[in-house]
């Protein structure tokens, strides 16, 4: 399948952070195969599907490189306590109890969370009991 989104702007990394304007993005079959200036591109004769996006800044997912999945569910609980007795009273007992069906709930929690905030990659800190199902 073949895409071109156009945005307001697109955020770049490259050595120069460009944000580049009047700029589309080219995806075949869920790559990105090109940016081009959209003056450069016959729209009339694209043969893909095109979305426009004059309202939105188009940039890089976010890189979460430290999260507990497992803790999703216990966000808030006992926020006032120092931190060796939030994890030692509170959090490791949590952890410690959740089952199957509470660690995959916590973890699509989580997920669905870092997702609609931009992140598109994490590393996980993983947790000791059923981490098979954060995996799945």
């Amino acid at each position: 399948m073949k895409r071109l989104i156009i945005p307001k702007q697109i955020v770049t990394v490259n050595k120069s952070f460009e944000i580049l304007r009047d700029h589309a993005v080219e995806i075949i079959d869920g790559i990105i195969t090109r940016i081009v200036k959209v003056q450069d591109i016959n729209i009339d004769e694209f043969d893909g599907e095109i979305k426009h996006f004059n309202n939105y800044t188009l940039m890089p997912g976010f890189v979460q490189t430290h999260v507990h999945l497992c803790q999703s569910l216990f966000r808030g609980l006992a926020d006032d306590m120092e931190l060796l007795d939030w994890l030692q009273k509170r959090i490791f007992p949590y952890e410690n109890n959740h089952n199957k069906n509470s660690l995959k709930t916590s973890a699509q929690l989580g997920i669905y969370e870092l997702l609609t905030s931009g992140t598109t990659t994490i590393l996980d800190m993983g947790t000791i009991n059923h981490q098979e199902v954060v995996f799945d």
